[in-house]
């Protein structure tokens, strides 16, 4: 009887036990601060493993430690104002600081088995994520976010033209230009907070060409005008003044003088959210048409003929790999 009273006793000590360290140790609220912690910390490839963001690898680019700069850019002063559960489930109120500003939030929590055998194990069931989104973009495929390059391949699906929409952790966020020699733009510092229930911040980039743009273009120009003196068929696309000729089935021999390229200054170039494009002025450009005109009323008879022409251009540049492409319709 007595071994049998200490067994009993026993085991009311272990249950004891195991429910003080099931409230006190092995609870919500502590999985709630040591997700906080890696978060503040700027350790965002372990928070990353603690609670899965749920998105696909490309559009992970941002949770990564990188970003946080040993924690320079991440959120600051995590607090859990209380915590309240049912069951297998709870909620956590939180608050934290970005910049000097506090937020408040929820964390949701779930318990996912036992740890230790006898501990329940708690989990954060719903990641801290935000949206940040690089408007006025269509200039530039990639930008820098905390000096970490990323393109179209790691935005949000609900990405629109001219805007990259990215998933983040709550922090600071400098969005810039990678190096180039064609296009510019200030940095430009934001500072996201929220989960996902709140609107997502928007980065304005201004973008703007260069001098070197500028020649490119040009440059470019004169590389295609200058395909015309090698072209005597009036229905060849290789030479774009070929849309001014008519009539085409009466002339023969003809070909092309350009005797003043177009050009383009800064402010014939335009970057919007749909990206760059430009247009030089009309009738900036000249060129003389020579050819032999077939006689109306006897098809033996050809007739020299020159015919002046003033013409403008205009198209679009791509700045890829940070080479500028120049289209001119083809």
């Amino acid at each position: 009887m007595v071994i049998a009273g200490i067994a009993v006793g026993a085991l009311v000590v272990v249950a004891v036990a195991i429910g003080v360290l099931s409230s006190t140790v092995f609870n919500p609220k502590n999985a709630a601060n040591a997700y906080l912690s890696q978060l503040s910390s700027g350790d965002y490839d372990a928070a990353s493993k603690t609670v899965d963001p749920g998105i696909d690898t490309n559009r992970r680019a941002l949770l990564t430690s990188a970003v946080s700069a040993n924690g320079k850019n991440a959120l600051s002063s995590p607090k859990i104002d209380s915590v309240s559960a049912n069951g297998s489930e709870a909620v956590a109120q939180i608050e934290y600081s970005v910049h000097g500003t506090t937020t408040k939030d929820t964390l949701t929590l779930r318990k996912d088995g036992n740890t230790m055998l006898f501990f329940p194990k708690w989990v954060v069931s719903k990641p801290l994520l935000s949206t940040i989104v690089v408007e006025d973009s269509g200039a530039a495929d990639t930008v820098l976010m905390n000096n970490v390059k990323v393109s179209k391949r790691n935005t949000d699906l609900n990405s629109s033209s001219g805007a990259l929409m990215f998933t983040v952790y709550p922090g600071t966020y400098t969005v810039s230009l990678p190096k180039s020699e064609y296009l510019t733009a200030s940095a430009v510092t934001k500072y996201v907070t929220g989960g996902s229930s709140k609107s997502a911040v928007e980065a304005q980039l201004d973008v703007k060409s260069t001098d070197k743009l500028v020649s490119a273009i040009n440059d470019a120009i004169k590389t295609k005008m200058g395909k015309c003196s090698k072209v005597n068929d009036a229905s060849s696309k290789a030479c774009v003044l070929n849309e001014h000729i008519y009539n085409t089935d009466s002339k023969r021999n003809m070909s092309w003088t350009v005797t003043k390229f177009p050009t383009v200054s800064k402010q014939d170039i335009g970057i919007t959210a749909s990206g760059i494009s430009f247009r030089t002025d009309y009738g900036d450009g000249k060129a003389t048409l020579t050819y032999e005109e077939q006689d109306w009323f006897d098809e033996n008879t050809w007739t020299p003929q020159t015919q002046d022409y003033s013409f403008s251009l205009s198209d679009t540049v791509a700045v890829d790999d940070g080479k500028p492409e120049v289209s001119f319709g083809d």
